[in-house]
């Protein structure tokens, strides 16, 4: 909220801030406030203006580790990726072929399974739809008077 309302002091403390943020544990408790403030940030320009490739790095070393699906929930994840590619889109042109990298390296680091371990689920996903292709089983009705039961 401060960095709405008092802006000139928060763009002296703001470089600061943002690698001592990089100290605090990714937590599930954390993971929300921490990716809002940077979800945030990233909409007032006027504010990370002067930043260097430090600051910036920072701020993609706090969101990667809120990528891991296994740690986190669906919203986490997803606000994750969000923070890292709004942040990435607006850092200097110049930063980004620097950051590539190690974003992706951080990427695939908290990924849920390497993407080369996949033939094995996606098989067992294969094994279970193969029902959804077999034909029905034929039903044979039986009627009596009255009833209108249905056997296979």
């Amino acid at each position: 909220m401060c960095t709405v309302e008092m802006p000139d002091i928060m763009i002296k403390l703001l470089p600061a801030l943002i690698v001592k943020l990089t100290h605090i544990s990714a937590t599930v408790a954390m993971a929300s406030p921490m990716l809002e403030f940077l979800s945030t940030l990233v909409r007032l320009p006027h504010l990370y203006a002067c930043f260097v490739a430090e600051q910036y790095v920072s701020v993609f070393a706090i969101s990667l580790p809120y990528t891991n699906p296994s740690k986190f929930n669906q919203y986490i994840v997803s606000l994750a990726h969000h923070v890292i590619s709004m942040w990435f889109i607006r850092c200097r042109l110049t930063f980004r072929k620097d950051f590539v990298q190690y974003i992706t390296k951080g990427l695939r680091s908290n990924a849920l399974m390497p993407f080369d371990d996949t033939h094995d689920t996606q098989s067992s996903f294969r094994a279970r739809s193969t029902s959804l292709n077999e034909r029905p089983k034929r039903y044979t009705h039986t009627h009596t008077a009255g009833s209108h039961d249905c056997s296979l």
